[in-house]
């Protein structure tokens, strides 16, 4: 939903500040995949907001490669960059689940559909590319609101697993029309 909303914004900034840079789609997509990995053990021992902005900080690396992916119209540099993402992004509900056991159904229901809205969005792709419904802008807010209220992280996982799965749902209700 908020994907849509920054790509718009960004696309028109990231491209030419990632070609300044010299970042380009799959390499930049391996950075941002790696910096994301390095923010899951921060989350995972409890430094929550530490593992978030990293994890934030990676999400703008793949933005970049995305940007660039785009312009160069390099399809197959941001399929990488979809899958990367999707796969770090999946760790943290993981992450949280390990430094707040309490939470962990929650965090494994979240887990779950995010699986199913990714497989969705390759199975069933929109004008030839995954399109995610519900999609990392998203899913970063929602484990920030879940680092910032511990409390509500367990309802907070769940409504959006729930999401996910309806989203999933109309998407693959939608590609088989």
């Amino acid at each position: 939903m908020l994907d849509a909303l920054i790509q718009v914004g960004f696309d028109p900034v990231l491209k030419p500040l990632a070609d300044k840079l010299g970042w380009k789609g799959a390499p930049t997509a391996g950075i941002g995949f790696v910096l994301a990995l390095a923010g899951l053990p921060l989350a995972a021992r409890g430094y929550l907001l530490a593992g978030i902005a990293v994890l934030i900080v990676s999400r703008a690396v793949f933005a970049f490669a995305a940007a660039s992916a785009r312009a160069a119209e390099a399809k197959g540099d941001l399929v990488l960059a979809d899958i990367l993402g999707a796969v770090s992004l999946a760790g943290y509900p993981f992450a949280l689940a390990l430094a707040q056991p309490a939470h962990a159904p929650a965090c494994a229901f979240l887990v779950f559909g995010l699986t199913a809205v990714v497989a969705a969005a390759f199975a069933y792709p929109k004008d030839g590319r995954a399109y995610f419904s519900v999609g990392g802008a998203d899913i970063v807010l929602v484990l920030v609101l879940g680092a910032l209220l511990p409390d509500w992280l367990g309802p907070i996982a769940y409504a959006v697993g729930l999401l996910c799965l309806v989203a999933a749902g109309v998407r693959i209700d939608a590609g088989r029309k």
